[in-house]
């Protein structure tokens, strides 16, 4: 951990390292080692996770622990998936969600818990790959440069996930009959 202090020269920031590295390291270990066997590569795993966190510490919000701990695990996952792939040369297919307004009437408010659950359940059921990058997308507000960072993925790549994302969950709303559509 010292480590990752020493790559910045500001206390707000390593404190927030510092968190990150302590509260979320058995989360990110235990992501990494789904996919990977061996303690060090696990180790490697959660140390190159805590390197591309702290190229985005400065957005990063701490206040809310789901949200940080849900990024902590998809990063650590993505890049234990990365090194399984660099050991085995294969690919893994590329993947990608919907923009949710803040309502301004009582009623639209409603409305809007509701459309916002069956759109979580619908975010739910997609794929590990699409609903990663929807997450940190629109849920941890992170930018499409940021995410290609941490996931190691082309800016491209990350844009044709979440298009796609966006056509999976309007024909999941189409279904649940959201927008007046059958």
């Amino acid at each position: 951990m010292l480590l990752f202090n020493s790559t910045v020269a500001e206390p707000q920031k390593q404190d927030k390292i510092s968190r990150i590295y302590l509260d979320y390291y058995s989360c990110m270990a235990y992501s990494a080692g789904k996919y990977l066997k061996n303690k060090a590569d696990i180790e490697d795993t959660v140390h190159d996770t805590m390197v591309k966190l702290i190229s985005v510490i400065d957005t990063l919000d701490l206040s809310d622990p789901v949200k940080v701990r849900h990024l902590c695990s998809v990063v650590a996952r993505n890049t234990a998936i990365n090194r399984v792939k660099l050991k085995s040369n294969n690919t893994v297919p590329l993947d990608d969600i919907f923009d949710v307004c803040i309502p301004d009437t009582p009623e639209s408010v409603v409305v809007s818990n509701e459309t916002v659950n069956i759109l979580v359940k619908a975010i739910n059921s997609l794929g590990d790959t699409y609903r990663d990058v929807c997450r940190l997308r629109y849920i941890n507000g992170l930018k499409v440069q940021q995410i290609a960072s941490l996931l190691e993925l082309n800016e491209k790549t990350v844009n044709q996930r979440l298009f796609r994302a966006k056509q999976m969950l309007r024909k999941a709303l189409v279904k649940e009959n959201i927008n007046g559509k059958n």
